[in-house]
């Protein structure tokens, strides 16, 4: 009898701690996703920015520009399949023109971009035609927000970027 109680209130702590264990590890692994799902959307956002050969658009949540006469890249913050989204546009104006979306970044909370010009002046938004030849640094914030276990966790990454081609 005596083992009996003992083996039932070992097996009820274990199966807690199991719990507890498996519990933190799925916290832990969610936050873990949304770090990297904002470390990586911002590093393609970075990447290909600083290869801007010139502005098309330039708005607080979205950003246009050419890569090459033939290419042009879109971000822009978009609420699509029930979450908001980085959403990346390739277009290709070659024959056939090509044009490829992808979800670079989900539970977007925020995504913000201030343009400046060579003098650190910044340039208000939306930035007029006129001014979009003049944008020479764009400052950019994206934050990534998720809720697990009722707990809110967001990630913010902010890049100060210099496009080379310009």
């Amino acid at each position: 009898m005596l083992v009996l109680v003992v083996s039932s209130l070992f097996l009820s702590v274990f199966t807690v701690s199991v719990f507890v264990c498996f519990r933190n590890w799925y916290f832990q692994k969610q936050r873990l996703d949304l770090r990297e799902s904002a470390a990586w959307g911002f590093e393609n956002f970075s990447k290909d920015l600083r290869t801007a050969r010139s502005f098309t658009l330039g708005s607080v949540n979205q950003v246009t520009f050419t890569v090459s006469p033939y290419e042009t890249i879109d971000y822009s913050r978009v609420f699509t399949g029930g979450i908001w989204q980085l959403i990346r546009t390739r277009t290709l104006s070659t024959a056939p023109v090509t044009t490829t979306t992808a979800a670079v970044a989900a539970n977007v909370s925020a995504f913000t971009l201030q343009y400046f010009d060579s003098a650190g002046t910044a340039i208000p938004t939306p930035v007029a035609a006129a001014q979009l030849a003049n944008i020479r640094l764009v400052n950019g914030t994206l934050s990534v927000q998720t809720t697990v276990l009722g707990n809110t966790e967001t990630v913010t990454q902010r890049t100060q970027l210099r496009p080379r081609n310009l």
